[in-house]
């Protein structure tokens, strides 16, 4: 099953843009973690926000220099996830095969990983540069 996808692009990054065209949406939104989203979705009962990997990853990747073991690790851990969506993506998997893959593979991956950052999100300081990755 595919999703309709679409990419908006509004000049100011303030919460008309979203609030207006969304105002009748009922399904997932991925974003980039700009807080406008979960200010007006994030308590929504018919809205689900997910953040873009890509986005997350890269907080890591700039992150390497601070704390380099920790921040390859989860790095690693994403590669995981790229790699997974790359052999999909390669196979030409139907949605049904995706969907069993990603429950055997990738779960247990962000599991893990879901739970390492909660248990060193208070390891940092907020404003260091780990700190705001894990956030």
């Amino acid at each position: 099953m595919n999703r309709p996808t679409l990419f908006d692009y509004q000049k100011d990054r303030d919460q008309s843009g979203p609030k207006k065209m969304l105002a009748d949406f009922r399904s997932i939104i991925q974003t980039d973690g700009f807080a406008v989203y979960d200010s007006l979705f994030g308590n929504h009962p018919d809205i689900h926000l997910t953040l873009c990997m890509a986005h997350a990853r890269r907080k890591f990747k700039d992150d390497v220099k601070d704390d380099e073991v920790k921040a390859n690790y989860v790095l690693e851990e994403i590669q995981k996830l790229y790699l997974l969506e790359a052999k999909m993506r390669e196979e030409s998997i139907d949605w049904q095969q995706r969907t069993v893959l990603i429950k055997e593979h990738a779960k247990p991956v962000l599991e893990n990983l879901g739970k390492w950052l909660e248990e060193k999100h208070y390891s940092y300081r907020p404003k260091s540069p780990m700190g705001q990755a894990i956030a």
